[in-house]
């Protein structure tokens, strides 16, 4: 290629470029190779100065393992919910039982924000499913009282905060993630889903339901 070039000089140092990075990747480490998995997995552009550090966290927290033990965790967590909620209901209001799952839930998701094993993750993750199936099923039950002549309608917009909040949650997550952090914006949807459950809690206590037809 350099004896007999037919390429002109800026096509020849561009194949030069390209041979020398085949050379530096087959000295590449079994690390190199996984992060650089990890780059064109999760999506990010190779010049970005953060994609190193992003690899790093999604390397330390993206762990099917302790995937699998979550999502058991929180599935767990309603499981135990389904067996006490009877208990519950003699001894708590609902908007007792709204700010008492988002106190729950917000302070189990803000303990994510720190180093745990598999095990604490699941462990952490049933205190947050029995949180939030206290305020989901409080909300569930609340729409079906609210209007009963409008129940239809009250159920269509309950169903469509929820999955708008599905799709944007993530969304709003992965910004404050890229800006913040790990740690900053775990405890902030913690301290988000505190004020949740005291926000409604005061508007139930406020706006009590019509149970008239």
């Amino acid at each position: 290629i350099y004896g007999m070039p037919v390429l002109d000089a800026e096509e020849l140092e561009r194949e030069r470029g390209v041979i020398l990075q085949e050379i530096g990747q087959a000295n590449d480490t079994p690390d190199d190779l996984d992060d650089d998995r990890l780059v064109h997995l999760v999506g990010l552009d190779d010049a970005d100065e953060l994609a190193p550090e992003r690899v790093r966290l999604v390397r330390r927290r993206g762990c099917l393992r302790e995937a699998g033990f979550a999502v058991a965790g929180l599935g767990l967590g309603g499981l135990l919910y389904t067996t006490v909620v009877p208990l519950i209901l003699k001894i708590a209001t609902r908007p007792q039982m709204m700010r008492a799952g988002g106190i729950l839930a917000g302070i189990s998701l803000m303990c994510l924000a720190f180093q745990l094993s598999a095990w604490g993750i699941a462990l952490v993750m049933v205190f947050l499913g029995i949180g939030f199936f206290l305020m989901h099923n409080s909300i569930q039950t609340e729409v079906t009282e609210l209007l009963p002549a409008a129940r239809a309608s009250c159920f269509a917009l309950h169903a469509f905060s929820f999955y708008l909040g599905q799709s944007v949650g993530p969304v709003l997550y992965g910004q404050s993630l890229s800006h913040f952090g790990l740690q900053p914006s775990v405890i902030m949807g913690g301290l988000v889903l505190v004020a949740v459950g005291f926000g409604i809690n005061f508007m139930l206590v406020r706006y009590p339901a019509k149970n008239e037809a």
